[in-house]
């Protein structure tokens, strides 16, 4: 069995780099293509296998090529799959924009990934009981979010969730372990306006969200780090100076990293450490498949 895990989406990815995005009404001409294996759990899982934990990943595909391509990559990497084939519908697509100064425009079709029933949960459920990290998105059908973290509560699993995209009528972060959102999902998440400072409102998320099963709030800050927020303690990591080429698929690698250094026992802090170092290198290198850290390079800039 393996020690992580994942139910998430698959698909195919197209990027696109542009100069600056488009406004409403333009047509612009992309400066060059590029397609690979996607999704944020698929990023997570290639992430952790990269890393060196071993993967069990649950996942709804169509019956096309690019259904081929998803199950290719990961099954190379040694990952024990559970895909399930949907009749009739195409496999998740994501287009993805990049402008000359490394951001990025996210637009996702779910297709396949919609039909992801309790019944393929019901045939993973063992990987949940037997893992000790489950690692999920709100990228699936919140169903099965919520149904999946019951089953890893009653084993003592250990829950890590990364809301996104987020989902007004998801509520269930209380019997999550680690609740990893980035700025603007916080601040959706909390009932923030976007124009707030979250570091303002960091004592009103301690006594209104730390509760019951959850340890710790780890919100991302892009270049700027991101801010650990504890029942005993808050505290702002600063980000990794490096010169970006591609943010695409860098909060992947950073849910990623932590979960598998949270797996490993490593201090919850210093685990936060690592994902920082790792999303930032991921930025270094365009796309994502091609960016994931090595853990020796994530080790070696932490000693520096």
């Amino acid at each position: 069995m393996a020690d992580i895990a994942i139910i998430g989406l698959s698909g195919n990815s197209i990027f696109l780099e542009v100069e600056e995005f488009h406004n409403p009404g333009e047509t612009i001409i992309a400066k060059r293509l590029h397609t690979e294996p996607g999704g944020k759990g698929y990023n997570q899982a290639a992430c952790l296998l990269k890393l060196g934990s071993s993967v069990a990943y649950l996942s709804t595909i169509g019956t096309d090529q690019a259904a081929k391509d998803c199950y290719h990559y990961l099954n190379q990497k040694h990952a024990t799959l559970y895909f399930e084939e949907v009749i009739d519908e195409k496999t998740a697509l994501a287009t993805i924009l990049t402008d000359k100064h490394g951001n990025n425009q996210v637009t996702v079709y779910p297709g396949a990934s919609k039909h992801l029933s309790l019944n393929h949960l019901k045939k993973f459920q063992k990987e949940i009981e037997s893992a000790k990290v489950l690692l999920l998105t709100l990228e699936l059908p919140l169903e099965i979010v919520n149904e999946a973290i019951k089953i890893a509560n009653g084993k003592n699993v250990k829950v890590v969730l990364n809301p996104a995209p987020y989902k007004k009528d998801f509520k269930n972060i209380f019997n999550c372990d680690y609740l990893i959102p980035n700025e603007i999902e916080a601040k959706q998440l909390f009932g923030l306006k976007l124009t707030d400072n979250i570091f303002d409102k960091v004592t009103y998320i301690k006594e209104n969200y730390l509760k019951e099963n959850l340890k710790g709030i780890i919100i991302t800050l892009g270049s700027n780090g991101c801010l650990y927020i504890s029942k005993n303690m808050s505290k702002h990591i600063s980000g990794i100076q490096v010169d970006s080429l591609d943010t695409t698929g860098a909060g992947d690698v950073f849910n990623a990293t932590f979960t598998h250094f949270y797996k490993e026992g490593v201090e919850i802090e210093i685990a936060i450490e690592y994902a920082n170092i790792a999303a930032a290198m991921s930025t270094t290198k365009k796309h994502v498949l091609n960016s994931l850290p090595e853990l020796d390079e994530i080790l070696k800039t932490k000693k520096i």
